[in-house]
């Protein structure tokens, strides 16, 4: 005869960490198996009956484990048992509000744009609305052609980003030409 197929038991405990994050996983098989699999869930995985790995993007991982062996396979799945945080809990910066030099006038309009941002920045990316971005602190940028523009800055780090976007933020009208009739005497 071939022999039982193998259970599986509780493979392993439920985890939660920053990034990087080591877990130690306990493979428990009743019966006779003679091969082990594991599927961490981020795309590598181990056939040792008790790995260590090491999950070093943050996310939710569901985790695997299938043990072989004479009468077929076993497995257990864990969904969503390893919850990995952000790199040495580092918090993601806030864009609480920006301001600029003016908001409208005629074009063509030269804008100045200062934010104000709670928590470490490594990077800032603005969009003006008309196409044009910048990833400067505090860009200037001229508006050519009349319009309502929507402004959205975007900033990041290491734990993640915060975008905010003020509709209808920029107001640049076309410069409009009126005669000029002198009356006579």
């Amino acid at each position: 005869s071939r022999g039982a197929v193998p259970e599986v038991g509780e493979a392993v405990k439920s985890t939660s960490g920053t990034a990087p994050l080591e877990v130690s996983f306990t493979g428990i098989v009743t019966g006779q198996a003679s091969t082990y699999s594991w599927d961490f869930g981020d795309g590598s995985g181990s056939s040792s009956l008790n790995p260590i790995h090491t999950y070093g993007v943050p996310g939710t991982y569901t985790v695997t484990f299938t043990a072989t062996g004479p009468g077929g396979s076993g497995s257990k799945t864990k969904p969503g048992h390893i919850d990995v945080s952000p790199a040495g809990g580092v918090t993601p910066p806030q864009v609480i509000t920006f301001t600029a030099n003016v908001t409208s006038g005629v074009a063509p309009l030269t804008v100045w744009f200062s934010p104000t941002i709670s928590g470490t920045t490594v990077f800032y990316l603005w969009d003006f609305g008309d196409g044009a971005t910048s990833d400067l602190i505090t860009p200037t940028h001229t508006y050519d052609g009349p319009g309502v523009y929507t402004v959205s800055l975007e900033v990041g780090n290491a734990g993640g980003t915060h975008k905010l976007v003020r509709e209808g933020f920029i107001t640049v009208y076309a410069r409009v030409y009126l005669p000029l009739v002198l009356k006579g005497s």
